[in-house]
């Protein structure tokens, strides 16, 4: 009876506590603090709940929790009941909320900012795909009356698919199969297949910066191996229907795996998933490998004929169809599996570059993909435990960094940032926008400061899935332990007595932020949560991890 108790408190406290959130900031009547100020109310233990050790079966360990109501459930062990109770509030703290089109933002943003110069209120094809992953595993709500498919996941994979196949896209597709040395030219970030678009956009625009498109790079493999491996996916399994695709549709589907082989995505160098200075990244080579692998496996057999006959129809009819030939396919995959390989073998995500260069980088949280979303038939548990020891060296305290000196949102990044003048740059007389910005981060790195990540839930859920498959009991302890501290992460406070962000702004209680953010003053270190929140992406990653524990 406690437990329902609990819940329904719980419950009520969060519905409550949301709303005075969305009050307070919609009529913008809280000044942001100053650093002074942000650095007093971190020194009072502002928005630290309790500091709990839990006593697990292989060691103790420490979980910093931010929020009242989710610390109870921070423990060794949770029993059925527990679970149910749990699943209740998650159910709401990791709501995903769609747009028109089954569209997600990446973040929420605040009601009060009509113009959001983070641009997180954009559509990322990553960050969307996640979102997708874990609407997948929830009940089956009715799909909104206007949606040709059956649910709210469907609805994101073919909106995702609609952008694919609006008429930029299809030209970017072909004019990088027919002329792949566009990827060397300085425009190339902006020919190549684009990952993101405005949310508001009914055509799909790129994102506008004084009228004009925002310079981005979008090389970025790992986006689009996942979203071709998805949808695969959802035609395998009869969540998608060949009879719901348009002939767009399937001309884009035949485009991705001459795309892939024109590209030769296997030594590519790409701005992978952090978006930053172009390297051959393990983990995009991986999404592409896997989404390949689930390809080849739609054409060779005999339940998808009719995948098969009109994939290949449309791939003739294109010109293209020798790139659809398996003994094709299987030679990508070979590639594909020849560089994740050697790349884990010498050290992890880029590691053949010299040691000097800033393209070079063993230990990085983007390798997390290849054990998750990604699918590699391939990959040993001696890859797969490489890649956890990878991350090892990369979790901080209350999360997980990306990468050594990783500057983005690093100690005081908010109070720092120097203004960036995108008009000043031209794709013909400047470096991509992510190689600028990432060189003028690292000059205001402060050693030691990486933001760390709400990436404990997708490192649990990789646990998860080792414990599923090998039945070892160090990976479930594993597994609990990064799960709890991501529950940790989520945010805390009351109207009264807001936790702040990392930028002195009050952050919304009952919300996982992209990462929470170093703030230092003296000889003193304190974090505070990314502005950035609530993240989607952070949402999708803590419901998938909760489903794997629970299930």
């Amino acid at each position: 009876m406690r437990t329902g108790i609990r819940c329904n408190t719980a419950q009520r406290n969060l519905a409550n506590l949301s709303q005075e959130s969305v009050t307070t900031r919609k009529a913008n009547s809280f000044r942001p603090a100053s650093f002074k100020e942000l650095v007093q109310h971190l020194q009072t233990s502002a928005g630290v709940h309790e500091i709990k050790i839990i006593d697990a079966h292989e060691k103790k360990y420490c979980i910093i929790t931010h929020c009242r109501e989710i610390s109870p459930f921070i423990k060794p062990f949770h029993s059925s009941s527990e679970l149910q109770v749990l699943r209740s509030l998650l159910e709401e703290i990791t709501e995903i909320r769609l747009k028109p089109g089954g569209r997600v933002s990446a973040a929420e943003r605040p009601a009060y900012l009509t113009f959001d110069p983070t641009h997180y209120d954009a559509i990322w094809l990553r960050d969307s795909l996640w979102a997708y992953l874990a609407l997948k595993t929830r009940f089956c709500r009715p799909a909104q009356k206007t949606s040709r498919l059956r649910n709210d996941a469907a609805q994101i994979l073919f909106g995702l698919l609609d952008y694919l196949s609006s008429p930029k896209q299809r030209t970017r597709f072909r004019s990088m199969i027919d002329r792949p040395a566009i990827l060397k030219a300085r425009s190339s970030p902006m020919d190549v297949v684009h990952i993101r678009f405005d949310a508001n956009s009914p055509v799909f625009e790129d994102v506008l910066v004084n009228g004009k498109p925002q310079i981005w790079n979008h090389k970025q493999n790992d986006a689009l191996g996942l979203f071709f491996d998805l949808i695969l996916r959802a035609l395998e399994n009869g969540e998608i229907t060949p009879a719901d695709l348009s002939g767009d549709h399937w001309e884009t589907l035949a485009y991705f795996p001459a795309y892939f082989s024109q590209t030769r995505f296997f030594e590519m160098e790409d701005a992978g998933i952090w978006e930053e200075i172009e390297r051959v990244n393990t983990s995009s080579v991986a999404l592409v490998t896997s989404s390949l692998e689930r390809l080849l496996k739609l054409l060779t057999e005999n339940r998808n004929q009719n995948f098969s006959s009109i994939l290949n129809e449309t791939a003739r009819r294109l010109g293209i169809d020798n790139f659809l030939k398996p003994a094709s396919i299987s030679e990508l995959i070979d590639q594909g599996y020849g560089r994740i390989f050697s790349q884990l073998e010498t050290g992890g995500e880029s590691p053949l570059y010299p040691k000097a260069s800033p393209r070079y980088r063993t230990s990085d949280a983007a390798l997390l993909n290849l054990l998750y979303p990604a699918r590699l038939q391939r990959l040993t548990r001696e890859h797969k435990d490489a890649v956890l020891t990878l991350i090892q060296p990369l979790i901080g305290r209350v999360g997980i960094r990306r990468y050594y000196r990783d500057s983005y949102q690093s100690g005081n990044f908010w109070f720092n940032q120097t203004i960036f003048d995108e008009a000043a740059l031209d794709l013909e007389t400047a470096d991509t926008r992510s190689a600028a910005e990432f060189a003028q981060r690292e000059k205001q790195f402060i050693w030691n400061s990486e933001a760390q990540w709400f990436f404990d839930s997708w490192y649990s859920k990789c646990c998860g899935l080792m414990f599923r498959e090998y039945c070892e009991p160090h990976y479930r302890e594993k597994q609990l332990e990064f799960f709890n501290r991501a529950l940790g992460q989520i945010t805390g406070g009351t109207k009264k007595k807001p936790q702040l962000g990392a930028d002195g702004n009050p952050v919304p209680p009952f919300s996982l932020p992209e990462s929470y953010n170093m703030i230092i003053s003296a000889n003193s270190q304190y974090f505070a949560p990314s502005p950035i929140v609530p993240l989607n992406w952070a949402k999708a990653s803590l419901w998938i991890a909760f489903e794997e524990l629970a299930n």
